[in-house]
């Protein structure tokens, strides 16, 4: 379609680029006006009445997609670039988000900053003490340290993960890091039962904001396998024939911030998801103990 209505135009409609041989608009015969309309309408018409798939959905996950399924586009903010940094690699190289190709970004996990190489200040370290405390505190006063009391406000298990429990009205909610709703709860399987570890924030259409500087580095998450509900939730697998049985294909989630409710080996804004049974037990401790010196 696109080709053919190309060619149609180039042979009958567009004016000579050359000057010298331009002729006034005036001039161009009635008759080729027509022309370039019955082949425009040509194309049109031959396009409804073919059964190619050129205007069947795309499936492809590599493609460009319409600004809403594309979650975040690279920062155009001269003074406060962003950097990105692949997280599985950990080369700890920061490069310009900006001048990455979202296609060529493989499989994982990548992290944000706009403060690369930066040591925090102690008013952003203080920033991230309270950003923790406030986190937990709001958790508790709601009783979602009980995962049965987080289901039953609406929380439930995301697709194909047994960590993250998501509230759906808070993901589409338009805020973003307001702590009395945090959009991800994150529960791990132990000896005790389902414990709350910790929190995620997402930033749905902007920027994860960076209230602590440095130490608060969001990331996202690039998978050409799932498929996502508004391109945002993962709620499905494509299939072998790159198509989406529900939701939309998509390259980049949305950015995400962990905060750990206990010190996390990487920091308690950590990317990595992955605790170990001893980091496990000694998080327990330290959030337990933590719960005991606030009664």
């Amino acid at each position: 379609m696109t080709t053919l209505l190309n060619i149609g135009w180039q042979m009958m409609c567009q004016l000579p680029t050359n000057p010298a041989r331009a002729r006034p608009f005036a001039k161009i015969s009635v008759m080729r006006i027509i022309k370039c309309l019955l082949v425009t309408l040509s194309a049109v018409i031959f396009s409804g009445c073919s059964d190619t798939n050129d205007d069947t959905e795309s499936h492809d996950p590599t493609l460009s997609f319409p600004d809403y399924r594309m979650i975040n586009a690279p920062s155009t903010d001269p003074d406060m670039p962003w950097y990105i940094n692949s997280y599985f690699e950990r080369d700890e190289r920061w490069r310009f988000e900006a001048s990455t190709n979202l296609n060529s970004l493989k499989l994982g996990m990548y992290e944000l900053t706009q403060y690369p190489y930066q040591e925090p200040t102690q008013a952003q370290a203080e920033a991230a003490s309270k950003l923790v405390q406030d986190s937990f505190d709001i958790v508790e006063r709601n009783g979602w340290l009980s995962k049965e009391k987080a289901l039953s406000d609406g929380y439930e298990k995301m697709y194909g993960d047994p960590v993250h429990f998501v509230n759906v009205e808070y993901v589409f909610d338009g805020e973003t890091l307001n702590l009395e709703k945090p959009e991800v709860l994150m529960y791990y399987k132990t000896r005790e039962g389902d414990f709350l570890m910790g929190i995620m924030f997402l930033a749905i259409g902007e920027r994860g904001p960076q209230v602590a500087g440095p130490l608060t580095e969001w990331h996202f998450h690039i998978d050409r396998r799932m498929c996502y509900e508004r391109g945002v939730l993962p709620i499905d697998t494509i299939d072998d024939r790159k198509s989406c049985g529900k939701g939309v294909p998509n390259i980049r989630s949305p950015e995400m911030l962990h905060v750990w409710f206990f010190d996390h080996p990487d920091g308690r804004f950590a990317t990595t998801m992955g605790l170990s049974e001893e980091v496990l037990n000694f998080g327990i401790r330290q959030i337990n103990e933590y719960q005991e010196q606030r009664r």
